[in-house]
């Protein structure tokens, strides 16, 4: 697994009472597959959940689709969780060739990490 941020001690924020706020990793696999872009547009999604005061559920799920939108390919980021339930799509620029697939984020408190469903 890679480092890909670091605890936020700049602003004081209470980084126990934050998921998603504390050591971040990403898999081989999601270094490997996901374009580093869409790995920061997520970890960019859940840092305002807390900006947005919405409750955050330690399991997060980013579904991806590539669409075409007036003849053009966009990149489709479907974000959800259960608990509480949330549903958000985004429809972002492509990067690269785009990615199909869903991603995982998991907090278990030290650290938070992004996989995909195989590396579970």
């Amino acid at each position: 697994m890679v480092l890909i941020g670091t605890k936020d001690r700049k602003r004081g924020i209470n980084m126990k009472n934050k998921k998603f706020m504390n050591e971040r990793y990403a898999t081989a696999g999601v270094n490997s597959e996901l374009p580093f872009l869409y790995q920061m547009a997520i970890w960019q999604r859940l840092a305002l959940f807390h900006k947005e005061g919405i409750e955050i559920d330690y399991f997060q799920v980013f579904e991806f689709e590539i669409l075409i939108v007036d003849g053009l390919k966009v990149q489709k980021m479907r974000h959800r969780q259960e608990c509480p339930e949330y549903e958000k799509e985004y429809v972002i620029p492509i990067v690269e060739d785009g990615f199909t697939g869903s991603v995982w984020v998991i907090d278990d408190g030290p650290y938070a990490t992004m996989l995909f469903p195989s590396e579970y």
